[in-house]
């Protein structure tokens, strides 16, 4: 993905954003995880950094080591071919998510009623199948993804999935999604709580699991080092690597 790709769409204030997610107090750090992302993406400029390595996203940033982070003056480090195996991913991606138009309504009735971007994001949802959805402007509004019910979760699900193979750590989405599909410790008290992930992985069909784990394995193999990459491995560890072929 080309630097230049951040520049594309308006940035909600981030003051604000933090303002009302303290509002819904159950998904504050996993919004500041998502607004950091966003705005650390803002200009192309200054270096970018992933919201897993601000402090507030997941832990103190002084309790995890420096993540790897390519050097943005090598572009071959952010224009490189889809790997062989990625492309069979992201087929393996488009079988288990039928492209079926969504329906907006009520898309933010259960946990959205103070997200800001509410109205415009439920516009760009009518009606279109998720590969037909504006990928940069879903994309760089990964906070959504804790304001939507479970049901619009899965139907964008894919976009955000997609987005991860294809642009790997420079996915504005990266941190919010792993954070998403992360099984939480149930006695967590902040972020998304486990009776939200087991809805969420309750309603995704078989395909569907498989196609995420298979994601996940594809990407964290892209980021050895990296604390992202680290982190979509925890994910796998802790659930999704019991749908992946030969698991049980």
């Amino acid at each position: 993905m080309k630097a230049s790709s951040f520049h594309r769409h308006r940035l909600t204030s981030v003051a604000y954003l933090l303002y009302k997610a303290r509002v819904v107090g159950g998904v504050v750090p996993f919004l500041e995880g998502a607004v950091r992302d966003r705005e650390s993406r803002s200009t192309s400029r200054q270096p970018l950094r992933r919201a897993s390595d601000c402090e507030g996203a997941h832990g103190s940033r002084h309790d995890r080591p420096p993540a790897h982070v390519p050097d943005m003056s090598d572009q071959s480090s952010i224009e490189r071919p889809m790997q062989p195996a990625h492309a069979a991913v992201l087929e393996q991606l488009h079988a288990a998510f039928p492209a079926e138009p969504i329906g907006s309504t009520g898309a933010f009735d259960d946990f959205g009623a103070t997200y800001p971007d509410a109205e415009p994001y439920a516009q760009h949802l009518e009606g279109k199948t998720w590969a037909q959805l504006d990928r940069s402007y879903i994309v760089t509004r990964s906070d959504a993804l804790g304001f939507l019910g479970t049901r619009h979760v899965v139907a964008v699900l894919p976009v955000y999935l997609r987005a991860l193979l294809e642009d790997g750590v420079w996915s504005p989405a990266g941190d919010t999604l792993i954070l998403l599909l992360t099984k939480p410790d149930p006695g967590k008290r902040t972020g998304i709580k486990l009776p939200r992930f087991e809805a969420l992985v309750s309603a995704l069909t078989a395909a569907q699991r498989a196609a995420i784990a298979a994601v996940l394995r594809a990407f964290a193999a892209t980021d050895e080092e990296g604390s992202l990459g680290g982190r979509a491995r925890d994910a796998l560890e802790h659930h999704w690597n019991a749908y992946l072929p030969g698991r049980s």
